[in-house]
Formats: structure tokens, sequence, C-alpha cells
């Protein structure tokens, strides 16, 4: 078994996160008084929204891990009725601060924010959490070296077991962006033959019952049992579930019903304490690799560049080429990703979400459109007016809503040439 090990309980095999993290931040401390010594000390910047008090203690652990690994951290918070160009602005600031080496944008965010379109702002090189797109993207070409923490700490728990994972058979239940998908590619990169289940597989202990690890990141209690897993197995729970039991008491649990499973399981890592306090050394640990990446003269050039999201942006409008879609309203929905030239920080924004939102909304309401094409042409057309955007990437879907038609989408991108510009 490698060094700093699994610590396994006497009796259950419990994985316990604790000594694990503890490994992962001596590393990390080493490395931060490297970088500290060329000049280039990490420092973590922690962004929180409107009301604190669901993040309180995830904060709290992020910063006593900071401090352990001798990497900077402070607090920004902003009040619940900001606007999300002024967010936007704040996450630009932060973006070309050169004493800044890793933004954290805390959930949740107040309903009027675009929590994509904040995440998707943040530069990847400053990205610690491993949210953003390019860094999820970057899993599927084998680069992990910033990922989503959670993701990296539960592949890591079953990595500390000592079992190889070329041709492990691994079961992954629950396929959401930052966590079932980011594991199973990061496991795929290791050589493991990965089936992952969701809400639609339709006999999730099938697949269960025949894998040497299970990963479990659903968010239901208990739901899983000692008849779903193989004797031996290693099972990862990821579920943070909040419970009230019979005797009126509140606990945390997670998505594996521990106790029973215990008894079949050859690992498994308790809720909580398992993979919980690995996730914040992985934070820490993706803070001094992005530490290392951030050189000024990137930075600056990454952030000269300003990309604006408008996810989901859903209307009704007159659309069709059949007389009968000329007299009646149909749902579209629309997704724009805008790039534009960095503005001047306090300076009036270029193009800002809400603007750009009510723009779309009054080409869409100015009169009847025959064809999807056209509107995404003319939708494009809009946004590279601005003088200083040169790229728009716009999708446009139809959905069917009366007889006689049907659905359809259609994604343009266009961009300005140097003549244009």
């Amino acid at each position: 078994m490698p060094a700093a090990a699994l610590a396994l309980s006497p009796t259950h095999h419990d994985m316990l996160g604790r000594p694990v993290a503890g490994a992962i931040l001596e590393e990390v401390a080493a490395e931060a008084a490297r970088l500290a010594a060329l000049g280039r000390p990490p420092r973590l910047v922690s962004m929180t929204i409107g009301d604190t008090a669901p993040v309180e203690v995830y904060v709290r652990n992020q910063r006593r891990a900071a401090e352990t690994a001798g990497i900077g951290f402070s607090c920004l918070a902003l009040p619940a009725d900001v606007a999300q160009a002024q967010a936007l602005a704040e996450i630009r600031r932060l973006n070309a601060d050169d004493s800044v080496t890793g933004i954290i944008l805390q959930r949740p965010v107040p309903p009027h924010l675009s929590v994509k379109s904040l995440q998707g702002a943040i530069l990847p090189a400053k990205d610690v959490e491993g949210m953003h797109p390019a860094s999820i993207g970057n899993i599927v070409y084998g680069n992990s070296s910033i990922g989503p923490c959670t993701a990296l700490a539960s592949v890591e728990m079953l990595r500390r077991t000592g079992l190889r994972l070329e041709g492990l058979e691994v079961v992954v239940i629950g396929h959401s962006e930052i966590v079932g998908k980011p594991i199973a590619f990061l496991l795929m990169a290791e050589g493991a033959t990965v089936t992952v289940c969701h809400h639609m597989t339709r006999s999730v202990a099938m697949h269960s019952r025949r894998a040497d690890a299970v990963f479990v990141a659903v968010g239901r209690p208990h739901l899983i049992g000692p008849d779903m897993i193989k004797p031996g197995a290693v099972v990862i729970d990821i579920g943070i579930n909040q419970i009230t039991d019979p005797q009126g008491r509140s606990r945390v649990v997670g998505d594996v019903d521990t106790d029973a499973v215990r008894g079949v399981a050859g690992w498994i890592t308790p809720v909580p304490g398992g993979v919980g306090p690995v996730t914040v050394a992985m934070l820490m640990r993706n803070a001094v690799r992005a530490a290392g990446l951030n050189r000024p003269a990137a930075v600056a050039a990454a952030a000269a560049v300003d990309r604006v999201l408008v996810e989901g942006l859903d209307l009704e409008m007159s659309i069709g080429l059949h007389p009968w879609e000329m007299n009646a309203l149909q749902p579209v929905r629309i997704d724009l990703e805008i790039d534009c030239e960095r503005r001047p920080l306090g300076a009036e924004p270029v193009v800002c979400y809400e603007r750009l939102s009510r723009r779309v909304r009054d080409l869409a309401a100015a009169g009847h459109v025959e064809l999807v094409e056209t509107l995404a042409e003319r939708i494009a057309g809009l946004c590279l007016a601005d003088p200083r955007v040169h790229r728009a990437a716009v999708s446009v879907r139809k959905t069917s809503a009366i007889p006689g038609t049907s659905a359809v989408g259609v994604k343009v991108i266009r961009e300005k040439t140097e003549k244009a510009m």
C-alpha cells in the first residue's frame, strides 16, 4: 500500500479522509513555500453573494486549510441585490489582479444571478474550484492538473486504497457535470472500465453489484443498501444529506446506508469524515497549481477578453414558414456567448447581461420571423454591432408548440474580420 495510505478502522474498513487530507496539505505547504520564495505566493479570494449562512462552514474550513498550507485567503462579500453586471465586474477585477492566484465562487448565489455566467467569467488559470467549462473540458483530454475538487478527491480516495486502477470495474451513480461525469473521465484516463448510472438507468443494482468500486453522488439519503454492493468492493459515498432521526435529532448522512453496507464492502467512506476533508485539500492543491500557472503576462493576455453568457433566455414569438405559425406565439429558447474586448475597471459595460437580454427580447418581438436561422443571424448581428464585440455564438431552439409544427434548433458563430474591426 502506498505512502500516506488510508487509515482504516480496525473492524469496519472505514476510509477516513482526514489522514489523506493531512498528507496532501503537507505537500501543498511545501509547494506554496517554494512559490513564495520565487515571488509568486498563492492567494485565494472567496466571493460570497447575499446570505452567507449556508456557506459559513465551507468558508471556515477553506480558510483553516489555507492557513495550514501557508496560502493567503481573503473574503469578498457582495450584497444580495448586486446586479449581474456588477458581480461580473468584481470577477474581472480579480482576474486582472496579479496578487490573486485563485478565485472561489461560493454557492448558492441569489436566484436573479446566472451562476454559469459568473463561473464562466473566472479565468481558467484562476479557477481553483475546477468548475470552469475549460477546466472540465480539459479532463476529457487527460489534463487534470486543475479539476473539480470533489471529483478529484473521490478518485484520490480510491487511489489510496492501493488497488490497481487499470481494468478495475467501476460504477458511478450520478452524472452531474461537476462530480459524476468528471469522475468517469478521470477513471477512464487511469484505464478503469466505467459505467455511469443515472435517474433513467433501469436497474442501478444490476450494475453496482458487479463493480469493484462504486461512487455515489445523488443526494438521496441511504439510497445504496448492502444488496447493491459486491462483497469486498470499494464504496465512495459523496452524498451529503441532512435528515431528522426518530428522536427528532438532525444529522448528516450520505447516499449510502453506511452501517448496513459496512458488513459487505471492503472499504467505505463515512459521511461525514470521508470525502469532505479531502475535497478541501484538493482545493488547496488546485490553488498552488494555479499559482504556478499564473504568470502576470499570461493573465493579462487572457483577461483582455470578457466573455458574457446569456443562457436559457425563454421567449414567445411568431416564427415559422407556415401560415398558421404567423398567428400563434411559439416558445423559443436562446443561448448566447459573447466575446468582447476588456473594458477598463469602473467603465460603462460594453455588453452587460441585462442589457443584452433586453435587446434580444425586443428583437424577437419586432415582427414575424420565418426561419430560426434568420433569427440567430439577426441576434449575432445585433451583438457584433457593438464596436468592441468580436465574436458571437448564438443558439436558437424552437420547440413544438402548436399542431403542425416541429421542434428545430440552430447554432451560428460569427466573428469580425480584422478589416471589420
